[in-house]
């Protein structure tokens, strides 16, 4: 099943996907867009930066829900900004 954030994703449905992204995988770049289209010129920067070195870069759109995602960020990160980047589940 995929997670669908613009299903009436509630905040602790993003909190609980943000936190299995970090967990389940070595690299997670949290991102305006996805890795076929970024959104913004940020998002941009760091996805090209990233797969000059990985190839194997999970990338989450926050865009559907992005106050949740920003609210799901504040825990771990202190920071709200997106893009966001998990390496080794740490964010």
């Amino acid at each position: 099943m995929t997670f669908d954030p613009t299903a009436e994703a509630t905040l602790e449905d993003i909190q609980e996907h943000v936190d299995s992204l970090i967990e389940e995988n070595e690299l997670v770049l949290f991102m305006k867009g996805n890795n076929l289209m970024p959104q913004c010129g940020y998002s941009h920067k760091a996805l090209d930066i990233l797969q000059r070195y990985r190839d194997d870069i999970v990338a989450e759109a926050v865009l559907p829900a992005l106050d949740a995602y920003r609210a799901a960020f504040q825990e771990p990160s202190c920071w709200t900004t997106t893009p966001q980047t998990s390496v080794d589940r740490e964010i």
